[in-house]
Parts: structure tokens; sequence; C-alpha cells
């Protein structure tokens, strides 16, 4: 959802982007259940076997997202990321030298 650009390449023109949750401050707080059929439903007309399904389109989709949508749509991968550069720059203050 945070990265409709990906979604419009992957699924195309039969993407129906104003089925998909609305991009806004709100959508990590959407629950799982939400997200998946705002999806179901966005796909729904992309022809058989292209609706989304999770597990057979995710991976796939999730290699093609553009860092820069997600992080400027999602609090949360900014937070993962800032963990991740901290822990790999050496600069962890619990972490000790072997």
């Amino acid at each position: 959802m945070a990265d409709q650009d990906t979604l419009k390449t992957y699924f195309g023109s039969k993407l129906r982007i104003n089925a998909l949750t609305p991009v806004d401050r709100q959508l990590e707080a959407r629950t799982r259940s939400e997200i998946l059929q705002a999806l179901k439903d966005a796909t729904s007309d992309c022809g058989k076997n292209k609706g989304y399904l999770k597990g057979k389109h995710s991976f796939e989709i999730l290699g093609d997202l553009n860092p820069e949508a997600l992080k400027a749509n999602l609090l949360h991968f900014n937070r993962l990321l800032e963990t991740l550069n901290h822990h790999l720059d050496g600069t962890n203050d619990n972490e000790t030298v072997r």
C-alpha cells in the first residue's frame, strides 16, 4: 500500500487504486486483514491467477518495493532502518568486542 507505484507496475492497468487503503498516517494502524482484503479487492479485475495472493505475489512485490516510498509513508520502516544502521555501524553501546 505504501508504494502504490510498484503495485501499479506489478499488477498493471487493471489495478483499482481507489480500492487500496489510503496512504496516510493511519496506514500502519490498519489490521492485517484490512490490508489483505484491500489488496484482494484492488486486484480482483487483474485476470485469472493475477489477483493478489499472499505468498505467491508478496515476495515478488517485496523485492521490487522502492525504499524511498516506504521511508516517506511508513514510520515503522524508518525506525527499522535506524535500528539496523545503528547495529551495522557498530555504534551499539551494549555491544562487546570479541
